[in-house]
């Protein structure tokens, strides 16, 4: 393979770099030359995107930066649980809860309340939640609509008895609504 050199005359001017970033390489038709220590733009001040539900090919004729932040749905957005928590049979918050800064027994038998970190904006938010146990008896999870306030939430388990209680009963439970 040969090499061949071009040399440049002392007095010839250089251009700023257009260079153009496509998917693919192609020879361009401009008789300029570029100086070894120009500026390449690959990168501009756009924010990117908000997440799409559906992947597409982008347009931009510069790159992402590596540590480029997509806007994503805020916490604070309808329709996404403010607070979430795995309640285990002893009381005790399981691993991964949101916005839950303690649980407390009672008040009254077989009841449980959720205490919010941040309260909800008023009590019309609702609540869902299931119970699992260790043994084979059914039971129900409740929620005690006397006991809800914007702070916290009362649930209750009902044996299938008809009796409350809560040995060997874990939930999961989660909140919706306004903050």
């Amino acid at each position: 393979m040969a090499i061949n050199v071009t040399p440049i005359p002392k007095l010839a001017g250089f251009a700023a770099p257009g260079f153009t970033l496509g998917t693919a390489n192609t020879a361009g038709s401009a008789t300029t030359a570029v100086a070894s220590n120009s500026t390449l733009q690959a990168f501009d001040a756009v924010d990117p995107a908000a997440v799409a539900a559906t992947a597409a090919v982008g347009t931009a004729t510069v790159t992402a930066r590596r540590d480029h932040v997509h806007a994503g749905t805020p916490a604070t957005a309808e329709g996404v649980a403010k607070g979430f928590v795995r309640v285990e049979a002893d009381g005790s918050k399981g691993d991964g809860d949101y916005n839950v800064g303690s649980i407390t027994n009672g008040p009254g038998t077989g009841r449980r309340q959720i205490n919010w970190t941040t309260d909800f904006a008023n009590t019309d938010y609702i609540c869902l939640g299931n119970q699992f146990f260790d043994n084979n008896e059914g039971a129900t999870l409740d929620w005690d609509s006397a006991g809800m306030a914007v702070g916290s939430i009362t649930f209750r388990i009902r044996k299938s008895d008809a009796t409350y209680s809560l040995v060997d009963m874990a939930s999961c439970n989660a909140g919706f609504g306004e903050q």
